[in-house]
C-alpha cells in the first residue's frame, strides 16, 4: 500500500491523502501487455474479422429484403409522390440500404442508396427518372456477379452523384 499526498483544496485545513493499494500489480500488468502485445492482439483480431464475415454474410442474405421494400416504397411513391409518408419510407428504405452498403462490404451499394437518399432528402420534387435510374442501378449493384471496382459501375454512380447534386443545387433557399 501506497500513501500519496492528495492535491490541496482552497479552504481545506486538514491535509488529506489519497491512499493507492497495490500500485506496482497495474505497472506490471501494462508491462506484460505492452511486450506481448502482438501475441495478445492477434487471436483477438482474428475473432473480430471472423465476427464482421459473419455479419457480412447475415447481411448479404437480407440485401433481396432490402432491395425488395425499396422497390415496394418507390411504386408507392411513383403512386403518390405529394405523400408525405410514401416519401419518408422510401427515405428510410435508402438510408437502411446505404448504412447495410458498408456492413455488407459493397461500397458500390452503399455510395449509390446514398446519392439517392440525398435526393428523396433535399429536392422537394424529384424527377422520378432520376429515382428510376438509382433504383435500376442498385439492382444491378446487388448482382451476384457485379463488381464495384468495375468502371462502368463507377461511371454510373459518379453520373448519378452529379445529377443529384445538380437537382439539389436547383433547389431554392
Amino acid at each position: 500500500m501506497k500513501i500519496i499526498p492528495a492535491p490541496r483544496k482552497p479552504g481545506d485545513q486538514a491535509e488529506t491523502v489519497e491512499i493507492v493499494a497495490n500500485p506496482n500489480r497495474l505497472a506490471r500488468k501494462a508491462l506484460v501487455i505492452d511486450s506481448d502485445y502482438d501475441r495478445a492482439a492477434t487471436p483477438a483480431i482474428s475473432r473480430a474479422e471472423r465476427a464482421l464475415e459473419q455479419v457480412r454474410r447475415q447481411h448479404r442474405a437480407q440485401l433481396p429484403a432490402f432491395l425488395d421494400r425499396l422497390t415496394e416504397h418507390h411504386a408507392a411513391w411513383r403512386t403518390r409522390p405529394q405523400a408525405r409518408a410514401a416519401r419518408e419510407r422510401l427515405l428510410h428504405a435508402a438510408h437502411d440500404l446505404r448504412g447495410c452498403g458498408a456492413d455488407l462490404g459493397q461500397p458500390l451499394i452503399g455510395r449509390i442508396a446514398g446519392s439517392l437518399s440525398r435526393l428523396i432528402g433535399f429536392v422537394a420534387k424529384p424527377r422520378a427518372a432520376l429515382l428510376d435510374a438509382h433504383i435500376a442501378a442498385l439492382r444491378a449493384a446487388a448482382r451476384p456477379e457485379a463488381v464495384a471496382e468495375d468502371p462502368v459501375a463507377q461511371a454510373v454512380a459518379q453520373e448519378l452523384e452529379e445529377k443529384v447534386a445538380q437537382a439539389i443545387a436547383r433547389e431554392p433557399g
